[in-house]
């Protein structure tokens, strides 16, 4: 059906599917993903070595506190 109805606009018929309810509808706006992924990957970096920091000390991270922090935890 998503053919025809293109096709239909394409050629400028005048249809029922070129009046369906999703023609003409627009895309939601992107995400800004690499920013997204680079503070995944940063947090998760952070907090892995907080962990380190703590296995090896036995004391709480500095950062990590301040990390868990920003998360909202």
């Amino acid at each position: 059906m998503e053919g025809r109805t293109l096709a239909d606009l394409i050629t400028g018929a005048d249809s029922e599917l070129a009046e369906l309810a999703w023609v003409g509808v627009g895309s939601r706006p992107w995400k800004p993903e690499p920013l997204r992924w680079l503070g995944i990957r940063g947090t998760r970096a952070v907090m892995g070595w907080a962990d380190r920091v703590e296995f090896g000390t036995g004391r709480s991270s500095r950062l990590g506190r301040l990390a868990y922090g920003m998360l909202g935890r």
